[in-house]
């Protein structure tokens, strides 16, 4: 096959005049960058091309290759962006778990820090959850020497000022998924079955909820009907739940 034809179906860049090419979709942008890298394509000898793994082989079939490619985005455990190899050593894990993060409701504050703030069901006052990652960082961390990538990462769950939770694992995005997991988890649930037990000793009427907040700049109180909104953000958490 002809690299015009590679170009058709895939936006294409090399850094070894040639002899590998990098695949970026033509359809879909990137989370993190313009373009969404797919894969990478080695020529084996002339108009011969193999997705660059050892579970594909070499051919000069542009249909092949387009098979070849779709299987083997699909064998990945993660986002294909997240596979480039032009990236830094140790991004790979940074990005699996700051994306991780982020799709479970933390903000990123910085490489290797992460806070969730939650309003209450009236939108009150925001609990902060915040837990550091030390090591994650790919240009090195305190448990590192250097500037060196870590070889192993501390989450630490901040309980106060001056205290915290920590667990120390390998540098292995699958490895310090699982400990983050294993951290918020009993804190979550402790917190869910205290609640849980608590609206227990509490009736509820057909009652009328307003919410009211004062403001400072023309010194009045704003009040509106609430009960609606609450139910609304109720329905909707549980269709999360449902996940529907």
């Amino acid at each position: 096959m002809l690299v015009k034809e590679i170009k058709e179906n895939f936006k294409i860049s090399t850094e070894d005049r040639g002899k590998s090419w990098q695949l970026y979709s033509k359809d879909e942008h990137g989370i993190y960058n313009v373009n969404k890298y797919l894969c990478t394509i080695n020529k084996v000898k002339r108009n011969f091309y193999c997705v660059d793994t050892p579970d594909f082989e070499p051919t000069k079939d542009i249909t092949t290759l387009l098979s070849d490619v779709e299987k083997y985005l699909s064998s990945l455990k993660y986002n294909s962006e997240f596979y480039n190899p032009l990236y830094r050593e140790g991004y790979f894990e940074e990005i699996v778990v700051t994306d991780y993060m982020r799709k479970i409701g933390f903000n990123s504050d910085s490489g290797d820090s992460f806070t969730m703030e939650r309003k209450d069901v009236y939108g009150g006052d925001k609990k902060r959850c915040v837990i550091s990652i030390d090591g994650l960082n790919s240009f090195g961390g305190l448990l590192s020497s250097s500037n060196e990538i870590s070889e192993n990462v501390k989450i630490i769950l901040w309980t106060g000022d001056s205290s915290w939770i920590s667990s120390e694992c390998k540098r292995n995005s699958d490895d310090i998924i699982k400990h983050i997991n294993s951290i918020l988890k009993p804190l979550f649930l402790a917190n869910s079955v205290t609640d849980f037990v608590k609206q227990k000793e509490f009736a509820l009427a057909n009652v009328e909820i307003d919410m009211n907040e004062f403001s400072l700049s023309s010194m009045e109180n704003n009040k509106k009907p609430y009960k609606e909104e609450m139910i609304s953000s109720l329905e909707e958490m549980l269709k999360e739940l449902k996940n529907e």
